[in-house]
């Protein structure tokens, strides 16, 4: 069987729960999606990032693109590759991209 773990279960394999162990240990393949790591990351760090966030992070990551956001919460995340813009607004005449 090839498996996926959502949040609750990842915690259960994290913390030894002997169900989940032997789930995942007789799995022929065993996915964690980045979405699931994230949100566990986040909460140990006490740097909880929107739910939908989230999500624009996995994506962003899996497809390897680089984010373009004004929210400072992605900064949290150390995996995601983020562009900011010298100019408030891409409207703006002038508009570069800066650094990552």
């Amino acid at each position: 069987m090839r498996l996926a773990l959502d949040t609750n279960r990842y915690v259960d394999l994290a913390a030894g729960d002997p169900a989940v162990v032997s789930l995942v240990e007789r799995a022929e393949a065993v996915a964690v999606p980045f979405v699931v790591i994230a949100e566990r990351q986040l909460r140990q760090q006490g740097t909880p990032v929107p739910t939908n966030d989230l999500w624009f992070a996995a994506l962003t990551i899996q497809h390897e693109l680089v984010l373009c956001t004004r929210d400072a919460h992605f900064r949290h995340l150390a995996q995601l590759d983020r562009v900011r813009l010298r100019a408030t607004s891409c409207a703006t005449a002038g508009c570069r991209a800066a650094c990552r």
